[in-house]
């Protein structure tokens, strides 16, 4: 007899909010930032972990405005 199991699927888990995004990790490797609702932007960010996530929001509040 052969049981198989399934993996449960992982939800989003929130870890923090920083610069007005609101930072989840997805899975083990994928990190997503979402405005928070009082940034100026729908801009939604992503990187491979969280150190990378939080210097890409600390870069798009300083980059230069056209």
């Amino acid at each position: 007899m052969v049981v198989q199991t399934k993996a449960p699927t992982a939800r989003p888990q929130t870890m923090e909010e920083y610069l007005g995004f609101l930072i989840t990790q997805e899975d083990e490797v994928h990190f997503v930032a979402t405005p928070s609702g009082w940034t100026h932007s729908g801009t939604i960010l992503e990187a491979s972990d969280l150190p990378t996530l939080r210097k890409r929001i600390w870069s798009w509040w300083h980059r230069p405005l056209d």
